[in-house]
């Protein structure tokens, strides 16, 4: 993999303002950064099992994020609950798959983080501040 400069860094191009996701968010940039670093060091084993920490981390971040999405009724749910499940598919088939080189997984995981942030998670956070009252207390990370 590439140089730890060229690893994916969070920033605040990636703060969305609730403060229990975007310290999730953070959390995944360095699972992410871990599963980099030990292919960069040529330790596949090492990037595998990283791969499964963050695949875990996704599992309880995408739980926490529906709850709260739920509880404010975002309307655009369904598809973001769909954007989850197929990450974890896809994260679950690259982990099921030896053949298939860790780096594959770590280029897939850095696009989609990225991507769903930017997008997906941006389309939420705009709706909300499009509310009278934005609801942005009560994230159920405890952050």
């Amino acid at each position: 993999m590439a140089q730890s400069a060229e690893l994916l860094q969070w920033s605040d191009d990636y703060r969305l303002g609730i403060p229990g996701v975007d310290q999730e968010h953070r959390t995944f940039f360095g699972l992410l950064r871990d599963i980099e670093t030990c292919l960069a060091a040529g330790d596949d084993p090492g990037a595998r099992a990283a791969l499964g920490a963050l695949r875990d981390y996704a599992e309880a971040h995408f739980a926490h994020e529906e709850e709260f999405l739920e509880a404010v009724g975002y309307p655009d749910l369904a598809r973001h609950r769909g954007e989850h499940a197929l990450f974890l598919r896809d994260v679950r088939v690259l982990e099921a798959t030896p053949a298939v080189p860790t780096t594959v997984a770590a280029l897939m995981a850095r696009a989609w983080i990225a991507t769903h942030i930017l997008g997906t998670d941006r389309r939420y956070t705009r709706w909300l501040d499009e509310a009278d009252e934005p609801p942005r207390a009560g994230y159920p990370s405890g952050e």
